[in-house]
């Protein structure tokens, strides 16, 4: 399944909801989730995205983000769209 998270409050219901085959998109304001604990608390489980120009748009840089969260473009998010059946998205 497909996690759109938009809000860092919602991340915690994300990540309890999720598995090991699912991926999390952080988008807007959860971006933020990205460079602080949160990678280095999760060891297993779902893949971690944030989305490039919500990095961009807190004045965050892509490169920066730390191990086990990638950086999605409008492209990769559509091809995440398509790989899974279902998406839910939290706020």
């Amino acid at each position: 399944m497909l996690h759109l998270v938009t809000r860092t409050p919602a991340l915690a219901g994300a990540l309890a909801a999720s598995g090991g085959d699912d991926d999390v998109v952080l988008m807007h304001q959860a971006v933020l989730a990205a460079v602080g604990a949160l990678p280095r608390a999760i060891a297993s489980g779902p893949r971690l995205h944030a989305m490039t120009a919500d990095l961009l748009a807190r004045g965050l840089a892509p490169a920066s983000l730390p191990a086990g969260v990638a950086a999605l473009d409008d492209a990769g998010l559509v091809a995440l769209a398509v790989a899974h059946r279902q998406s839910l998205t939290w706020s």
